[in-house]
């Protein structure tokens, strides 16, 4: 959110602490009785803080998050073993073939080829194809738990709550979803082609989704993430802030030229 330590958010977020503090101990949901002692802009003001002022609270929060302070939710990394010693004879390049990259998998070097339709193949350090296997994706899965053994291991060709698009940041699919059964509780998302690591998924890393992914991008399911539905609330929610922002700054200000 702009700020590259967590020092400028306390104040806000102390700020936005006690004004709802005070909304909630003058709000006054008894029959018979105003709500709200306050007139004018103020009533609005308080109103809005009521409706809004939890939100700002987690948006606050939430951007916090993001940033990791005091190595908060960083996780660790993938175990993937990429060395190798096979020799390694680049093919000639074929008809149509538009990039060539290296992908090393359990001790041995391969090439990924993409051809102009995006489309991908596997090719072993001779340059003879060799699509990945049953076995080779057990045999990862095993060498990625680390002995802790593996809970699950299954190809997916849909999104789930921790690899999921957001915007233009699209993930691939179909992909091989291994869960190991650690004190993490570890799940790895792996390339259908190369085998390799999309995506990481520790105990930080649930975490970190539900508390920013979640909160700061209102990013709790697919279908919160789709359109209009996420739009109506951003819009409905930003509108707010801002109303609840220019009610106060103008209080502020009006105060100040009244002590004056």
């Amino acid at each position: 959110m702009g700020t590259p330590t967590g020092a400028g958010r306390r104040p806000i977020q102390g700020i936005a602490l006690i004004g709802l503090y005070i909304g909630i101990c003058h709000f006054r949901p008894r029959p018979g009785v105003r709500r709200t002692p306050y007139r004018g802009f103020h009533y609005w003001h308080h109103l809005l803080g009521l409706g809004f002022g939890l939100l700002l609270l987690t948006w606050v929060f939430s951007g916090l998050v993001s940033m990791n302070p005091w190595g908060f939710l960083e996780g660790g990394g993938p175990v993937v073993p990429h060395s190798s010693s096979e020799q390694w004879i680049l093919p000639s390049p074929a008809p149509g073939w538009t990039s060539i990259h290296a992908a090393p998998t359990a001790g041995r070097l391969f090439l990924i080829a993409t051809g102009p339709d995006h489309s991908r193949v596997r090719l072993d350090s001779g340059g003879n194809p060799s699509p990945l296997t049953a076995a080779d994706l057990a045999s990862l899965a095993k060498t990625l738990s680390a002995g802790h053994g593996v809970r699950s291991a299954q190809w997916i060709t849909a999104e789930d709550d921790y690899y999921f698009s957001h915007h233009r940041e699209r993930v691939t699919l179909p992909a091989y979803r291994v869960l190991l059964d650690d004190s993490e509780q570890t799940r790895y998302y792996l390339d259908p082609v190369s085998e390799e690591v999309l995506s990481l998924v520790d105990r930080d890393g649930r975490w970190y989704r539900w508390l920013h992914q979640a909160l700061h991008r209102i990013d709790f399911s697919a279908a919160v993430r789709a359109s209009p539905t996420r739009d109506v609330f951003m819009l409905t929610a930003l509108v707010g802030m801002a109303l609840l922002s220019a009610f106060g700054t103008y209080l502020g200000i009006r105060r100040l030229i009244r002590a004056r």
